[in-house]
C-alpha cells in the first residue's frame, strides 16, 4: 500500500471546499525538511495586542462536522461498517476517546492509500485531509517526548497500546 502525500499548497483548496476559514493565520512547514515535521497553524499577526482585530478574535472557523471527536467517530461508524468492525475488534481501546480517534485516523490513512479498485470504508473530508500529514504525524508513531505534548487532550497516552518503541 503506497501512501500519497499532498503538498501543503493544496490545503487552501481543501479548506475552501470544506468551509474552513482562516483569519490572521497561515499554515507553514515547521522544523527541518517539510515532510519530516509537518506543518502548523501560525498567527500572521500579533494576537495579544489586538493587531488586525481585538484580542481573542477568531483565528479559524471549522464546521462542526469536521471537529474530530469520539462522538463524531461514533456517528461515522454508523455509516461505515468497516470502521465499526475495527472499533469493535479493538475492544475497550476503541471505546476511549483516544482509541476511537486514532483508529478513525488510521482507517482514513488506509482508505486514502488504497488503489482505485480496492475499496474499504467510507470516504469523506478526512480521507483527503490525512494526505497532508507526514508519515509520523499520528501519535502512534511519536517519541515519548513528543507524546508528552498531548497532556490534557483526548489523545494523551494513558496506556501502552500503540505507544512508540
Amino acid at each position: 500500500m503506497k501512501r500519497q502525500h499532498l503538498p501543503l499548497a493544496a490545503l487552501q483548496a481543501w479548506s475552501k471546499l470544506n468551509n474552513i476559514e482562516f483569519h490572521g493565520v497561515d499554515v507553514q512547514h515547521i522544523g527541518g525538511h517539510p515532510v519530516d515535521k509537518g506543518a502548523a497553524v501560525i498567527a500572521s499577526r500579533d494576537v495579544r495586542s489586538g493587531e488586525g482585530g481585538s484580542p481573542g478574535m477568531t483565528l479559524m472557523r471549522v464546521p462542526q462536522e469536521l471537529v474530530l471527536s469520539a462522538e463524531k467517530v461514533a456517528e461515522w461508524a454508523k455509516v461505515d461498517g468497516c470502521l465499526r468492525e475495527v472499533l469493535e475488534a479493538v475492544g475497550d481501546f476503541g471505546k476511549t476517546d483516544r482509541g476511537a480517534v486514532l483508529i478513525f485516523l488510521v482507517m482514513q490513512l488506509t482508505i486514502s492509500s488504497l488503489a482505485g479498485s480496492e475499496r474499504l470504508g467510507v470516504t469523506g473530508p478526512w480521507t483527503e485531509y490525512v494526505r497532508f500529514l507526514p508519515v509520523g504525524a499520528l501519535p502512534t508513531c511519536w517519541t515519548e517526548e513528543e507524546r508528552d505534548l498531548l497532556a490534557g487532550t483526548s489523545l494523551q497516552v494513558t496506556s501502552t497500546f500503540f505507544s512508540a518503541a
